[in-house]
């Protein structure tokens, strides 16, 4: 079967940004703060903690991932 890619972070937004959008759309029951800090908590397990403010990105213009 055919699937196509499909960015799922807005390029022009930083990492955390785009996943705070994702967790207000995923878990709206918790609030704004218990959200920051749950992506601030998952950002350093992953080692990403100092790439919160990083922009993402895309394939012509190169940021997070480049």
């Amino acid at each position: 079967s055919y699937m196509p890619q499909q960015d799922a972070f807005d390029e022009h937004l930083t990492i955390g940004e785009n996943l705070l959008f994702a967790a207000a759309i995923r878990a709206p029951h918790l609030s704004r703060r218990d959200r920051n800090r749950r992506l601030d908590a998952k950002l350093i397990e992953l080692g990403l903690g100092e790439r919160r403010d990083a922009v993402v990105g895309s394939p012509e213009r190169k940021l997070l991932s480049g």
